[in-house]
């Protein structure tokens, strides 16, 4: 456990040694006013014995099992390189993030398994610990100093693999003999894709030519050989559309809307406009599945808004899905699949829905939708577009697209299809293929277990790494 267990036995000694003054302290007091003799004993708790030898025995077993804790943890820790020689990784993942977020890692741990090598799973906190040995059976190993990490850096080790691009990644990546990947968690148009620090990695795999373009567009140079396009494998399972939305008659729709970040310029959240959105839908007859990013609820007016519309949710009644089924029990691909439409920000999900080739509509909440197009280029239809949305309040941008088909229900089935106060439009251009690349389907399941798998053209799949 390296630092989490020192500190853990420094605790456990400070108790103990707490105890004992309290005890003997007890013990004068009593002899003192001519009582019996009475002593504190436990840990994170107190418990008062009538014998003071009692006490003391108790403290010596706590003594005891300490001590045995504390040998049993130096053995460890000396062991440990020997440990994980043993188990010849070829790759590991390196993962810090805020409780939480285990989705960051959970979308790529059963692609990381389907390369077929041995790996293990690198986190930096308690937390992200126990997250992660729920999602797989592959080693799980907590380092939480950056003077922790060499023990676990072995011979075999080849590629080192990121999800987030969180402060800690540059700890692993002073190791130059790996190979640094960073594979994200999701593409979208938000300013957080385009940081600067994935400067840092030798290769950034991303989802379609549109990521590489975005970086250009911010201004942000990057070498154009650490970019490797491969994809989005998470999508393999996505359901396209058979029907046109116009032949449904009680539309289902997913709103799923991202959270309003960190920092005022990356607030791309449409949920101050969302329980509108929902009563729009709701008065509509529409089937509504409700997920928000799992960060929703951290933000104290995402939270506020998320509350507001399960309420009325709940309040409408019927077969509607949201809360734990729709966040937790359901995937954010199984609510892709029981969907018509959705409705959602600027956020990966749309770059993920495309692949559906269903119609969504977008709220425009940090730019003036007349801009809206030239800001967030890479959001395509095959062709351009123009769908009104009158939404009302706040919610008075919007834009969307509509399946290759030309369905002509977007903004009359499943959006207000009457003009209300703060009515926008707004139009995109591009092909699914920019976003999401053209690795097609059969090829998104690894079968080279880390050896180099071709694709058509010169794009490798996501998991052409180099593990020799």
């Amino acid at each position: 456990m390296g630092g989490v267990g020192l500190a853990a036995l420094v605790v456990l000694w400070g108790v103990m040694v707490i105890v004992l003054i309290v005890g003997a302290l007890g013990i004068a007091s009593s002899i003192k006013n001519g009582q019996q003799p009475h002593a504190a004993i436990g840990v994170l708790f107190a418990v008062r014995l009538e014998l003071t030898a009692a006490g003391v025995v108790c403290v010596f077993i706590l003594g005891a099992l300490a001590t045995r804790y504390l040998v049993m943890l130096i053995k460890s820790e000396k062991n440990l390189p020997d440990i994980v020689a043993g188990l010849k990784p070829v790759f590991l993942l390196h993962w810090q993030a805020p409780a939480g977020t285990a989705y960051q890692a959970s979308m790529w741990l059963p692609y990381l398994e389907r390369i077929g090598q041995p790996y293990f799973v690198l986190v930096r906190s308690l937390a992200n610990f126990n997250e992660v040995v729920k999602l797989t059976k592959a080693p799980v190993i907590l380092r939480v100093g950056l003077s922790e990490l060499d023990p676990v850096i072995c011979e075999s080790l080849r590629v080192a693999f990121y999800v987030n691009t969180a402060v800690r990644n540059c700890h692993m990546i002073r190791f130059t003999q790996l190979q640094h990947i960073q594979l994200n968690h999701g593409d979208s148009d938000k300013i957080v894709s385009v940081n600067p620090t994935f400067r840092q990695y030798d290769k950034d795999f991303v989802a379609g030519q549109a990521a590489i373009d975005r970086f250009a567009q911010h201004g942000v140079k990057m070498s154009p050989d650490q970019f490797v396009i491969v994809g989005r494998p998470q999508l393999e399972d996505v359901q396209v559309a058979t029907s046109r939305i116009s032949t449904v008659a009680r539309p289902t729709v997913l709103y799923a809307p991202t959270w309003s970040g960190f920092y005022e310029d990356s607030d791309y959240s449409s949920l101050s406009a969302g329980p509108q959105i929902v009563q729009a839908l709701i008065e509509r007859g529409c089937r509504v599945v409700f997920r928000p990013h799992p960060y929703a609820r951290k933000h104290p007016g995402n939270t506020a808004a998320c509350r507001a519309i399960s309420a009325m949710l709940e309040k409408d009644g019927g077969d509607h899905l949201y809360g734990r089924t729709a966040e937790t029990d359901m995937s954010v691909f199984d609510c892709f699949n029981v969907s018509d439409a959705m409705i959602s920000d600027v956020s990966s999900v749309v770059s993920d829905y495309l692949i559906s080739d269903k119609p969504f509509a977008m709220a425009a909440v940090s730019t003036p939708v007349e801009d809206f197009g030239e800001e967030f280029p890479r959001l395509p239809h095959r062709r351009q577009e123009r769908i009104c949305a009158g939404l009302g309040g706040r919610a008075r941008r919007a834009a969307g697209r509509r399946p290759a088909g030309g369905d002509e229900a977007v903004g009359q089935g499943v959006l207000p299809g009457r003009r209300a106060a703060g009515e926008v439009c707004a139009t995109f251009r591009g092909r699914n293929d920019e976003v999401l690349g053209v690795i097609p389907r059969d090829d998104w399941t690894c079968e080279a277990a880390g050896r180099p798998h071709g694709t058509s053209g010169s794009r490798p799949s996501w998991c052409a790494i180099r593990t020799a």
